[in-house]
């Protein structure tokens, strides 16, 4: 896939932006068997070099709903610290559908030591499960 289509992948993932706040509207949307190569596409440039690809990525996973989850999870680990929290915030958005990645959740909480990271990460945990999540 070329740069281009991976920029239309991402313009038909993400959806509206909600005007300010810079926050996909959640669609809930999931690309299905047929749309399973995009969704890989996706998850593949998590591997870019350059952060804000992986930005992008993440958020395009964030809107994929439960196709997007095992991204997300990998997103935590991400070597830039709003990346790691932006992942946090998308699996918070899925609520309860992101219940899968309370495990990683919970170890990436413990794994970090960034605070605005370990923040989204327990905002998430909270969000997700509904209760507070222990540090």
């Amino acid at each position: 896939h070329g740069p281009f289509e991976f920029d239309i992948v991402i313009v038909g993932a993400v959806g509206e932006y909600r005007r300010g706040s810079g926050a996909p509207h959640r669609r809930g949307c999931s690309f299905g068997p047929a749309g399973a190569g995009a969704a890989t596409a996706v998850k593949n440039q998590l591997q870019a070099e350059d952060p804000f690809i992986r930005c992008g990525a993440l958020l395009a996973l964030g809107a994929m709903s439960r196709d997007g989850i095992d991204g997300l999870v990998a997103g935590l680990g991400d070597l830039f610290p709003y990346n790691s929290a932006l992942a946090a915030q998308c699996l918070q958005r899925m609520g309860q559908e992101a219940t899968p990645a309370l495990d990683a959740l919970e170890a990436a909480l413990v794994a970090t030591s960034n605070p605005s990271v370990r923040r989204s990460i327990a905002e998430a945990i909270k969000e997700i499960r509904g209760t507070e999540a222990q540090p």
